[in-house]
């Protein structure tokens, strides 16, 4: 737990890093695998790749060229060639809380999801690499036969019992994240200027109106996945397997909100409403779901189906609209910190404009009081 990454930042914003940085980045990354990972010298030669797609960390495959094609095989017992090295991002801390992170993690490796935690140091982790797996494409996410496999896998993930149980802090944690981001003084002199119009007061009352909202549906509680976005499911064309990794964000919460977030993550980091699941391909989904969350024995409510499947789309719809207030408060912290090279004033902007635009109809379609 020692060992720390101590290079300044994952990426640098405006162009390509100097030949030095990334030079020394992957020096010292080489350098923690080879310290931390079962059977890797100290001499062995490796290289380093950038993962790209992430904007709460920093993601590198490591390949130890030694090992590559040795015998035995990892599957036989023999050391890993090739590993993931997370580094996570600067005061993410303020979001997450690694600690419970790494529990869930090893909790929910136990059921198939993740990849294996192999080796943790102070701001990271080392994990397998998923050999034959690749992230889902966000415009496949909206065909039915990925949607479907999509919708059963997450029923199944909600049916897992991770410990401690605990009840949805959802809003309270909304209501953390907002007070951070209220406090927060910018350096850079655009990003101030763009905080700077952000109507705080308004803000913290949506934040009442949803928590309100969400009371008055009475959504069942499961452990969810928090951050169901296609690069954060994991899909194997060799054998047609699936998995979600990435469990930052993973906690007891609401059933809908996994479904709501996942829709909203198709339109993918651009935010882009052309991607957005139509209302066939999410009644699609939620039926999906609903037929693997109660052959797994999932609790109905003591409602029909058709009942129980109506009332899970309409509260997705609502989640939906919470995803988009949820994310939105979040922005303002990683704008503040991260050093990913990604704009989260934007994203921001676009997230709190969808919710703005969506909230007069959802809540209509709800009947709920605005």
């Amino acid at each position: 737990m020692g060992a720390e990454i101590t290079w300044v930042a994952p990426q640098r914003a405006g162009g390509e890093p100097e030949p030095e940085w990334v030079a020394k980045r992957d020096a010292q990354t080489a350098s923690i695998c080879k310290a931390l990972v079962g059977g890797w010298e100290a001499g062995a030669e490796t290289s380093v790749k950038v993962i790209t797609g992430g904007i709460t960390n920093a993601l590198f495959m490591v390949t130890n060229h030694d090992l590559l094609n040795k015998v035995p095989a990892v599957s036989e017992g023999g050391p890993r060639p090739v590993v993931l090295l997370r580094v996570y991002g600067d005061n993410t801390d303020l979001l997450i809380d690694r600690k419970k992170e790494l529990s869930v993690l090893r909790q929910l490796n136990t059921h198939g999801f993740g990849a294996q935690v192999l080796a943790t140091f102070s701001n990271g982790r080392i994990e397998e690499y998923l050999d034959g797996y690749s992230t889902m494409d966000y415009t496949l996410c909206v065909q039915p036969l990925h949607a479907t496999r999509i919708a059963r896998l997450a029923a199944r993930f909600h049916g897992v019992r991770v410990e401690p149980r605990s009840e949805p802090a959802m809003w309270d944690t909304l209501r953390e994240w907002y007070q951070t981001a209220r406090s927060l003084r910018f350096e850079d002199a655009s990003k101030r200027a763009a905080v700077a119009k952000i109507d705080y007061e308004l803000l913290s009352r949506e934040i009442d109106v949803m928590r309100r909202a969400c009371a008055e549906l009475g959504p069942a509680t499961v452990f969810m996945h928090g951050d169901l976005l296609p690069g954060n499911i994991m899909t194997s064309e060799r054998d047609q397997r699936m998995t979600f990794i990435d469990f930052e964000y993973s906690t007891y919460g609401y059933q809908g909100f996994d479904i709501g977030n996942h829709w909203n993550e198709c339109m993918g980091l651009e935010c882009d409403l052309s991607l957005y699941p139509s209302e066939k391909t999410r009644r699609h989904f939620i039926v999906e779901y609903a037929k693997a969350w109660i052959e797994l024995g999932g609790e109905d409510g003591g409602r029909s189906f058709d009942d129980f499947v109506e009332t899970l789309y309409l509260q997705s719809e609502f989640f939906v609209l919470a995803s988009h207030i949820y994310w939105s408060v979040w922005s303002i912290i990683q704008a503040r910190y991260s050093k990913i090279d990604f704009d989260y004033v934007a994203y921001f902007e676009k997230r709190w404009r969808y919710y703005r635009e969506m909230k007069p109809s959802t809540f209509a379609k709800l009947k709920l009081e605005p």
